[in-house]
């Protein structure tokens, strides 16, 4: 999964305490880290669609989450 790299997933989004990011836990498994979407926390705890580019090894610039 290379950098800069167009990702589409679906999941869970959380909040970590302490953290300044939100977090998808990805419906088949696994966890990325949203850069640019502190915009979205009513959308915590919901099951939600994420667009973004990959730009670190757990990172999502996100462009857009969307309720799933």
């Amino acid at each position: 999964m290379p950098k800069g790299h167009r990702y589409e997933e679906l999941g869970r989004l959380f909040r970590k305490a302490g953290s300044h990011y939100l977090f998808l836990e990805r419906d088949d498994g696994g966890v990325w880290r949203l850069d640019g979407s502190l915009r979205d926390q009513s959308l915590i705890g919901e099951r939600v669609r994420v667009v973004g580019i990959r730009s670190d090894f757990d990172l999502i610039d996100v462009e857009s989450i969307t309720r799933a």
